[in-house]
């Protein structure tokens, strides 16, 4: 065999040894890896830190400032409204007198309809905010065969301070009794007063007797503001 062939021979026989041993694998030990995760993970975070620019460093000052501060009022809100929103709760008493009976209207089936009547007369509360004249206007719908109607309207509490004014309703049972509320807002200076009441009563224009006459009734209710007056 020539050197030739021998030469040949021996690369051969390194290129088969070589084909028996394990392609080079891009794995790598494992402590390797690690050291190359934390290299390349360090690497990443420099490199986004290092990429942020003062005018944004400074505009997520920004939102991280007025984020806290949404996190103060959400917290601290509650307690102030709470704190500044006042209720005042009162007893009554009033009683009117009608000026004016309105267009009334019957009809065959014994339904009764009232338009536009009109009364007046005193209110005496625990809250003198309530004390003075109440007004109001009237409109009815009253079966005279069973005693039962719905009324509603507006009304109008007056004294030297201002006034209450809103819409009233009530339900009407056995003739002459009715219960109902009252819901208004105050003028002058009783401005941004909200008023509600509750209110059980007679009204003796409805019974039988004609010498008996009058609308009176009991209330219980309350006053809210908002600013703590």
């Amino acid at each position: 065999m020539s050197q030739g062939e021998v030469a040949l021979k021996s690369v051969g026989n390194k290129s088969r040894a070589l084909s028996n041993i394990p392609q080079h694998s891009n794995k790598k030990p494992s402590s390797i890896r690690w050291f190359h995760k934390r290299f390349k993970a360090k690497r990443r975070v420099k490199l986004c830190v290092g990429s942020i620019s003062q005018e944004e460093v400074g505009e997520l000052r920004k939102v991280l400032t007025f984020v806290i501060v949404l996190l103060a009022l959400s917290i601290v809100t509650p307690g102030i409204v709470h704190a500044i929103a006042t209720r005042a709760e009162f007893t009554g008493f009033l009683s009117m007198t009608a000026t004016w009976p309105g267009d009334i209207y019957v009809l065959k089936s014994g339904i009764m309809r009232q338009v536009g009547a009109l009364a007046s007369g005193p209110v005496e509360s625990s809250d003198d905010r309530l004390n003075g004249v109440i007004s109001i206007v009237l409109n009815a719908i009253f079966n005279l065969n069973t005693g039962e109607g719905v009324a509603f309207g507006s009304f109008t509490i007056t004294n030297a301070g201002g006034t209450f004014e809103g819409m009233f309703r009530v339900k009407d049972t056995n003739y002459v009794l009715f219960e109902g509320a009252i819901e208004g807002h105050g003028t002058g200076d009783y401005k941004g007063l909200l008023l509600k009441l509750e209110m059980m009563g007679t009204d003796l224009y409805r019974d039988a007797d004609p010498a008996t006459n009058g609308i009176s009734a009991d209330f219980v209710g309350y006053i809210i503001s908002a600013h703590g007056a």
